[in-house]
């Protein structure tokens, strides 16, 4: 039997719960009862959980109300991006944390518990981030943290934390196992909103909390699986990733780091804006390739071992390289999007 989902009469009836269940959808009709149901499973109950459809031209919706429940609210608004949907999730949420899950992704059963705890026990940390398995192998990603130089606790950057670890903290933060206090997403001004901004508006929350006075915890153990299949993340398979949009414009990042944090965060940009030019040129797209690497000077990042590649992809010559090199290594031709 179905149920309708809550109604603002009944979400003010309802106790405040302690946590706030975030989850944009956006096409994923095949793969949102699969997420929801993971949230059903949690042995954390104190919960509402909001889905934001985001302009869905499929029947996601149609699911969600049929899942239903007092816990549950939808809201739909016009196409947006995936920022903006997890921010007007947020903007409705009343618990005094916030969790968010993608519509294609499923937490472990004590995820939520192990997560409240965390912040529970340690008024300090203003955020957590948990480790995760890979649908496709199976694997936990335990390892390979671990071998990249995260150790789980507390973490807080200064200016002597090494670039590099940065960049590993970038790529290891997924949103779906991120638990943050909503008054300190409130006060770093939540993701990246447009709906151009397809990728990276999240990283541009990691940065703005990393390179602020909050602290992060981390968990390496797997506490969500990562459905590597059914996302967007796969594209790179097929095509250059668009460009995050902070690489283009850093100033926002920039005007709200503290000064003593200021080196670490352009050479953290750097060396990201620097990869990006490399796929860039990789994939054929020689003159976004070289817009984004200009956007950091040379004569600053001459230390970066990704200079010299990504000067050469932002050429004619670069694209002519990645051509070579993608027929060589049998990878199947850009797809239009």
């Amino acid at each position: 039997m179905s149920h309708p989902t809550a109604s603002d009469k009944d979400r003010k009836r309802a106790p405040v719960p302690r946590v706030s269940v975030i989850v944009p959808l956006f096409n994923k009709a095949p793969t949102i009862a699969r997420a929801l149901e993971s949230v059903g499973r949690q042995t954390f109950s104190d919960l509402e959980l909001i889905v934001v459809d985001d302009g869905s031209t499929d029947e996601g919706s149609d699911v969600v109300r049929a899942l239903g429940g007092e816990k549950l609210e939808l809201i739909q608004q016009e196409n947006s991006g995936p920022g903006a949907a997890r921010n007007r999730g947020a903007s409705r949420a009343r618990g005094e944390i916030l969790a968010f899950l993608d519509a294609d992704d499923t937490w472990d059963a004590s995820y939520l518990e192990k997560a409240v705890s965390t912040l529970d026990e340690n008024p300090d940390i203003s955020w957590a981030v948990a480790g995760y398995f890979d649908s496709l192998t199976g694997k936990s990603s335990e390892a390979l943290w671990q071998g990249r130089g995260l150790k789980p606790g507390g973490i807080r950057l200064t200016e002597d934390t090494p670039a590099p670890l940065v960049l590993n903290l970038l790529r290891f933060i997924l949103t779906p196992s991120t638990t943050i206090r909503r008054s300190v997403f409130q006060e770093v001004g939540g993701f990246y909103e447009g709906s151009s901004a397809l990728f990276g508006e999240d990283t541009f929350l990691w940065l703005k909390l990393l390179f602020s006075d909050h602290s992060l915890h981390i968990d390496l153990e797997p506490r969500f699986t990562f459905h590597r299949e059914d996302s967007g993340l796969s594209r790179n398979l097929s095509g250059a990733r668009p460009i995050e949009p902070f690489l283009m414009d850093p100033d926002p990042l920039l005007a709200a780091c503290p000064h003593h944090l200021e080196a670490l965060l352009l050479a953290v940009l750097r060396s990201r804006a620097y990869k990006t030019a490399c796929m860039l040129g990789f994939w054929g797209e020689w003159r976004s390739a070289r817009a984004v690497r200009k956007q950091y000077p040379a004569l600053e990042g001459w230390r970066s071992p990704l200079l010299l590649p990504a000067v050469v992809a932002g050429t004619p010559l670069g694209s002519l390289v990645g051509s070579l090199w993608r027929r060589v290594a049998g990878v199947p031709a850009a797809k239009a999007s």
